[in-house]
């Protein structure tokens, strides 16, 4: 790092194939810094959406740094580290919108708290919800095993089995915690030229819990200070990169348990931590076909009973028309059980849209806005297609009714 030379931040974003989330949050940055004295490092890990061309034109004040290949996350950042001249060094995401008084806020509390090596902001959803990895524990063997066997989430509120999440800690209340997520870290500069920066050997997550935990053995606090609140789209990178995020974060999980916790465990225990990250692995690729396949196919079903029921209940005469009414060459009754099936096909397709299949599973913004335009794209059918026409009453039902349902 730099002779500091009167800079209170330097702000360090390590861009890969994001140019437009990089282009908002520069300029929340540039919002954001009030009386503060700040220079912007970006790198770019060899980006092939011409991210520094777009950039460059819109923000003269911005060093560029480019890489000829993607090194990574801790790799890329450890560049600009050894560039920056700030008293505080804040690591942040491209895909993050900082709050007007984001800098300044983090910077009085840092500055007010001298003990205190490292400090991360309240981060937000891109749906505004809070993001519970804004304070985390330190992923110890029993830690790992609570969350791995399920016991943090039956147990959320316990300080005995929740310490990774650490929801029992008041979301608006400065706390000392074990690890801060990288999306946004503002760092003492006295603790980086103490522990040093990221890990290198952690290519793609782990960097930032590994970097909190170093931080913390030199003698400095950890805070989550939500002085101040950011928005993380999160993973935007990730998706338009083709490293396998997965295998990516379980190796990391595999390398921070070899670097810490190998010598203070004998040689079964080291191995049952190994194994646990294993069967956690394999329980998240089980999990993401059980989201992918088979809650869509049960919500296709319930859905087509729904619309089914709502049928019934529109048409008395349904007993007589089954099986001996006649639409051209075709069965009324295979007619009517086609346009269900579509209909319910266009709802859960919408859902999936909207990533109800995803990590939004249980979000109700999510699940509004698949209900409300699945609901649309149904009422265009009832209109242009006369098959579709039988009844707009189980439209609206399949709103109502099928919301509640999944």
């Amino acid at each position: 790092m730099n002779d500091q030379v009167g800079i209170d931040v330097s702000v360090i974003i390590v861009n890969y194939n994001v140019k437009h989330f990089a282009d908002q949050c520069l300029k929340s940055v540039f919002a954001s810094q009030g009386s503060l004295s700040i220079e912007v490092l970006l790198i770019d890990n060899a980006s092939e959406d011409g991210s520094i061309e777009f950039l460059q034109d819109r923000f003269p004040d911005v060093k560029f740094i480019a890489n000829n290949k993607n090194v990574g996350f801790g790799r890329a950042n450890n560049i600009a580290l050894e560039k920056a001249r700030g008293r505080f060094l804040l690591v942040l995401n491209p895909d993050t919108l900082l709050s007007q008084d984001s800098l300044t806020e983090m910077v009085k509390y840092i500055e007010s708290n001298p003990e205190v090596g490292a400090i991360g902001p309240k981060i937000l959803t891109r749906y505004g919800s809070f993001d519970k990895t804004s304070k985390r524990g330190l992923p110890t063997p029993w830690v790992s095993f609570c969350r791995i066997s399920g016991l943090s989430k039956l147990f959320p509120k316990s300080k005995t089995f929740g310490k990774y999440d650490l929801l029992y800690l008041d979301p608006d209340k400065p706390a000392e915690v074990e690890t801060l997520v990288g999306c946004c870290m503002l760092v003492r500069a006295e603790a980086y030229n103490t522990v040093g920066g990221f890990d290198e050997d952690f290519f793609m997550y782990g960097e930032d819990i590994d970097w909190s935990y170093r931080i913390s053995l030199a003698g400095w606090k950890v805070h989550y200070a939500p002085v101040t609140r950011i928005v993380h789209f999160r993973g935007e990178s990730t998706r338009r990169s083709s490293i396998n995020a997965d295998k990516a974060f379980y190796s990391a999980m595999h390398l921070f348990a070899d670097k810490h916790f190998r010598n203070q465990h004998n040689w079964l225990s080291h191995q049952l931590i190994n194994l646990g990250i294993i069967l956690a692995h394999t329980a998240s690729k089980i999990g993401k076909v059980y989201r992918k396949v088979l809650w869509p196919s049960i919500d296709w079903i319930g859905y087509l009973g729904i619309l089914a029921s709502a049928r019934w209940v529109r048409s008395w005469d349904i007993c007589v028309n089954l099986g001996m009414s006649r639409w051209g060459n075709f069965d009324l009754t295979t007619m009517i059980a086609a346009a269900l099936s579509v209909q319910s096909l266009v709802w859960i397709a919408s859902f999936a849209g909207f990533g109800v299949y995803g990590k939004q599973r249980g979000n109700s913004k999510a699940l509004f806005w698949g209900l409300l335009v699945g609901f649309l794209i149904n009422s265009s059918l009832t209109y242009f297609f006369k098959q579709f026409a039988y009844s707009r009453f189980v439209t609206l039902y399949g709103l109502i009714f099928g919301g509640l349902f999944v």
